[in-house]
C-alpha cells in the first residue's frame, strides 16, 4: 500500500514543507552536524512532532559512510535549534537502526519501516497482546468520546474469540433455539511501527452483508488519497475472506438539510457566526460525502428524495427497561455493492429490509442477548424486534431507491467557503 506520502529532508528551506511532511529524512554527516540551517530544520521537525503527539513528521536518520566520528569510534548527538531564533534547544540522540555500516540489512529495514502495512485480526494478529501492542486502541480513543467507545477488551474478545465465523446459538424461554453466524475483523494500518488507521467490520453470513462499524485515519495522515487507499485495501481483504459477501452497509447520523443550508448561506457573509452545534451538523454531511466518494449510497424515499430514517434499539439493556426508549437513536443506512458499481433499481426495497435486519437483529440483538447477563433478556429480545418491525412497516409501499444525498452542489458551496473542518 502506498499513497501520496510527502517526504522532506535537510535540503528543503520551506517551513511549510517541513511542517506538512509525513517523513523528515535527516542525513547525518560531518557537514550536517555542523550546519546551523539543518539544525534549525530538525528543530522545526521535532517541534512539529511534539505538536502532533509524534505522528508527523516521522524523523528518519540515515548516515554518511565517511564521517569523522566513525574514525573516532564515537556516536555523536545532533544539535537541535529553534527554527526561528536559532537558539540551541536540545541534542538529538542518533539511532543507528538504519546505518548500513552497523546493520547490513538497514536498507531493507528502512523500506519496511516506511511502508504502510495493513494488519488483520486472525490473519496477522492472533492474540490480544499483539493487538494491544499496535497501540490501535489509543487511536480508537482519539476518534470517539468515552460514551461511544466499546471496551477494548470486549473488542479483542469479539474479533479474536467470539465472532469467528462459527454458528452460535442460545435459548430463550418460549422462543426456542436462536442461532446466528458472524465474523468480526479489526484492521490496523501501521506506518513506522505505529497505528495511523483502523477499521472494524462484522460479516453476517446469513444476510451475506458486511457491516462497517467504523473506518478511520489519524487526522495528521488524512491528506491525499491514503483514506481511500485504506478503504480499498480493506475491501480487497474482505473479498478474499468473505467470498459470499454481496455488499457493505453502515449507519450514518441524519442531519437537517434545511438548517445546514441556512448555516452555509449565513457563513457566506459572516464566517464567524457559527455555533459548535452547527459545525457538528455540517460534519455529518462531510462524513456522508466521504463515504459517497467510496461508492456508498443512501436508501432514500423516491417520492421525497430524502433518506429513510431507521430506528436503532437501545444498545445497552443492562439499565432499567424503562430507560431503553431514551437510548434509542435514528440513523440513515448506506449501501455499497461489493463491486463498487452504481446500484441498480430492482430489489432495493428487499435490500433495505435485509440491511436493517442484519444490523439490528443478527448483529446487535442476537449478540447482546446471548452474551448479556441481565435479567430482562427475553423482554429485550421482544423490544428490539418490535423496533425493527416498526421501521420496516413504516416503509411498506414506499418506493425506495439508492441515491447520493445531498447532491454535489451542496459540497461545492461548502468548499467555496474554504473552512477547514476535520470530520
Amino acid at each position: 500500500m502506498a499513497s501520496g506520502f510527502s517526504v522532506t529532508s535537510g535540503n528543503e528551506d520551506s517551513k511549510s514543507e517541513i511542517e506538512n511532511a509525513h517523513f523528515f529524512v535527516l542525513f547525518v554527516s560531518d557537514k550536517s552536524l555542523a550546519s546551523d540551517r539543518i539544525q534549525r530544520q530538525i528543530g522545526l521537525a521535532c517541534a512539529r512532532q511534539r505538536g502532533t503527539e509524534g505522528y508527523r513528521p516521522i524523523v528518519i536518520q540515515v548516515f554518511a559512510r565517511e564521517a569523522h566520528w566513525r574514525r573516532l569510534g564515537t556516536a555523536p548527538a545532533f544539535p537541535v535549534r529553534d527554527f526561528d531564533s536559532g537558539e540551541l534547544s536540545d541534542l538529538l540522540a542518533l539511532d543507528p537502526a538504519f546505518d548500513e555500516l552497523v546493520y547490513p540489512a538497514a536498507r531493507s529495514a528502512l523500506i519496511a519501516f516506511m511502508r504502510p502495512t495493513l494488519l488483520v485480526t486472525r490473519c496477522d494478529i492472533w492474540n490480544a497482546e499483539t493487538l494491544n501492542e499496535t497501540e490501535v486502541f489509543k487511536l480508537y480513543a482519539e476518534f470517539f468520546p468515552p460514551k461511544e467507545r466499546d471496551d477494548p477488551e470486549d473488542i479483542a474478545q469479539w474479533v479474536l474469540s467470539t465472532d469467528v465465523g462459527t454458528v452460535r446459538s442460545f435459548d430463550l424461554s418460549g422462543g426456542g433455539e436462536i442461532s446466528y453466524q458472524l465474523d468480526s475483523r479489526y484492521f490496523v494500518l501501521n506506518v513506522a511501527r505505529r497505528a495511523i488507521g483502523l477499521g472494524f467490520v462484522t460479516h453476517d453470513y446469513r444476510a451475506r452483508l458486511t457491516y462497517v462499524n467504523y473506518v478511520g485515519l489519524q487526522r495528521c495522515w488524512r491528506e491525499g488519497q491514503l483514506a481511500r487507499t485504506l478503504f480499498q485495501e480493506i475491501v480487497a481483504v474482505l473479498a478474499d475472506l468473505f467470498r459470499d459477501g454481496e455488499a457493505l452497509i453502515l449507519e450514518v447520523e441524519p442531519f437537517d438539510i434545511d438548517a445546514v443550508n441556512a448555516t452555509i448561506e449565513r457563513l457566506k457573509t459572516n464566517p464567524e457566526a457559527v455555533s459548535q452545534a452547527e459545525l457538528d451538523e455540517i460534519r455529518k454531511i462531510l462524513r456522508i460525502g466521504f463515504y459517497q466518494k467510496l461508492d456508498f449510497f443512501l436508501f432514500v424515499d423516491a417520492a421525497t428524495g430524502r433518506p429513510l430514517p431507521c430506528r436503532s434499539p437501545c444498545v445497552d439493556p443492562s439499565n432499567d427497561p424503562e430507560s431503553w426508549a431514551c437510548e434509542e437513536a435514528d440513523y440513515w443506512i448506506m449501501w455499497r455493492a461489493r463491486s463498487g458499481d452504481a446500484p441498480c433499481s430492482s430489489g432495493v426495497a428487499a435490500d433495505w429490509r435485509r440491511a436493517i435486519h442484519c444490523i439490528y437483529v443478527e448483529i446487535l440483538l442476537k449478540s447482546v442477548v446471548e452474551r448479556g447477563a441481565f435479567p430482562a433478556r427475553e423482554h429485550y429480545w421482544e423490544y428490539g424486534n418490535r423496533i425493527v418491525e416498526r421501521t420496516i412497516a413504516r416503509t411498506q409501499g414506499t418506493t425506495i431507491e439508492l441515491r447520493q444525498f445531498p447532491d454535489r452542489s451542496w459540497y461545492d458551496r461548502w468548499r467555496a467557503l474554504d473552512i477547514d473542518l476535520p470530520i
